[in-house]
């Protein structure tokens, strides 16, 4: 299970203006968030929980509507043997 605030708030219930939107980078082009996760648009925080099979690298693009921030965030899954737990 993951959260990510994408701009930084006194808490949960600290809007900024605008809203956010999200997208999956996926070669030079953009796909839908991966399934299993949600984007609360107007608090800026994206929640996500990957199901069985999602292994590898998510690249995961999020911007502001007003067009004045953007964040790019890289996501590793690894099997959990590989830690040897």
């Amino acid at each position: 299970w993951m959260e990510i605030r994408l701009w930084p708030g006194k808490d949960h219930n600290d809007s900024t203006p605008g809203t956010w939107d999200g997208y999956q980078v996926v070669g030079d082009g953009f796909r839908t968030l991966p399934i299993g996760s949600t984007l609360d648009h107007s608090r800026g925080v994206f929640y996500w929980q990957p199901g069985p099979g999602f292994l590898g690298e998510y690249r995961l693009k999020f911007r502001d509507t007003l067009g004045k921030r953007e964040k790019i965030i890289n996501v590793r899954i690894i099997p959990l043997f590989a830690f040897g737990g």
